[in-house]
């Protein structure tokens, strides 16, 4: 099937306050879609961030491409082609309407799939075809299910979403519990993404070895020339921030030297500073977690100190009005971009496939283990998590970690117990391998 261009777009509008706005508009047309530009302002732009609405704004998208190119929508007999005008005049979709859509969703928007294409009220056969359309994952497809369900439900109360009042508050609850629960139904469970592997000891002495200095302080002989050779302090630093303490890359580019702990604290704050008007970078870093405090040990506290105060081109590179730590040989803030092409430098220097996100998992994965040891009950165990990490709470991110956890415990203690159990006595002889010839 031809690629076809997608009927909306999401762009971002800049408002007075310097907030960056996204907003899903019509493709050729350039206006809004009503009900979804509504879901956005006074919704869930101050319940995710830039780069999250983004993101939904986008599956909405899909929603509103399907009401345009798949399912007959009605409303008293006459049809309705625009998914706004059928929201707003009090449509709601049926349980075959939502399948139509689930499997749109399912097939990144193409109709067809194993040469078949649903529909509204019928199913229509057709040719397969040359290179059938490719399913999203399952981590995916569920989270696009998640926006559905908040966009849809949403929409249902019309002091939301504007246009006729058609229920009173009981119906309307009542309503939106059902459509919760058939798109609940939807989900795809028992699925599990592939794990993202933790460096291993022997991987973080390799890039340790290949980016940090030297035990007398120093760098390695030569590393402060030639191209990122000033800048090794830097990279490093940044390296070390998301291993030891599971930083993401937005926060590391976003950490400000007001973020630094001065005198006596050793506490390195993590805080959101969505749509700042003096930030140069496009796009801006966004620091989607909570804000939060984390301890750090002092020869990293001191290398930070070392960096911020030493003259370039080790330290850092000061600019008037900038406060951001880490910055480039000209002063500016390191981007996203920036980022990624230093730790593209710090594998090709260790030979190791690290990421920004690996590091974040291997301390992750070493930091929850630690938490289920020392903490009282799990429970506080899991709330210490979701601090350290950033997450809100009850977040679905924590459960691969705690997963990952209890086999890693469960596959220790098994291990343990056929030790103990099966062990054999101390003057127990191992058995010969039996001769070719006495076997015959």
């Amino acid at each position: 099937m031809a690629n076809r261009a997608a009927p909306l777009t999401v762009i971002t509008t800049i408002l007075p306050s310097g907030e960056r706005l996204p907003c899903l508009v019509y493709t050729d047309t350039w206006v809004p879609a009503r009900v979804a530009t509504r879901w956005a302002v006074k919704y869930r732009r101050f319940r995710a961030a830039e780069s999250t609405l983004t993101n939904n704004l986008r599956t909405v998208g899909r929603i509103y491409e399907w009401a345009a190119t798949v399912p007959r929508l009605s409303i008293a007999g006459a049809r309705v082609r625009d998914l706004d005008d059928y929201l707003v005049q009090g449509g709601l979709l049926d349980a075959r309407q939502l399948d139509s859509l689930m499997l749109f969703l399912r097939v990144r928007g193409e109709p067809a799939i194993a040469g078949v294409i649903a529909r509204g009220d019928d199913t229509k056969t057709t040719s397969s075809p040359s290179r059938p359309a490719g399913t999203v994952s399952a981590a995916t497809y569920n989270t696009a299910l998640d926006v559905l369900s908040d966009f849809l439900s949403w929409a249902i109360d019309p002091t939301n979403r504007g246009g006729m009042v058609g229920h009173d508050m009981s119906v309307l609850a009542t309503e939106r519990t059902l459509l919760r629960e058939q798109i609940a139904w939807h989900r795809i469970t028992g699925a599990r993404s592939e794990r993202l592997t933790p460096l291993s000891q022997d991987e973080i002495v390799r890039v340790r070895e290949a980016v940090g200095p030297l035990p007398s302080g120093r760098f390695r002989r030569g590393d402060h020339r030639g191209r990122g050779g000033p800048l090794r302090l830097r990279n490093w630093l940044m390296m070390e921030l998301a291993l030891t303490l599971g930083f993401r890359r937005a926060e590391i580019c976003k950490l400000q030297l007001g973020d630094l702990p001065s005198g006596s604290s050793d506490l390195i704050a993590v805080c959101r500073r969505a749509s700042d008007p003096n930030d140069p970078r496009r796009p801006e870093p966004n620091v989607k977690s909570l804000a939060r405090a984390m301890p750090s040990e002092r020869w990293l506290l001191d290398a930070l100190d070392h960096y911020v105060t030493a003259p370039p081109p080790i330290g850092r590179c000061p600019r008037k009005g900038q406060r951001y730590v880490f910055t480039t040989t000209s002063g500016a803030p390191v981007s996203l971009y920036g980022a990624e092409q230093i730790m593209r430098t710090i594998r090709r220097q260790s030979a190791v496939p690290v990421t920004w996100h690996r590091l974040r998992h291997t301390w992750a994965e070493a930091t929850r283990r630690a938490l289920a040891a020392t903490a009282a009950t799990e429970a506080l165990a899991r709330d210490l998590f979701e601090y350290l990490g950033g997450w809100s709470p009850g977040s679905g991110m924590v459960d691969p970690y705690t997963s990952q956890m209890r086999a890693t415990m469960a596959q220790a203690s098994l291990r343990a117990l056929i030790t103990a159990r099966y062990a054999a006595p101390a003057s127990a002889v191992a058995p010969s391998t039996p001769d070719v010839d006495e076997m015959r």
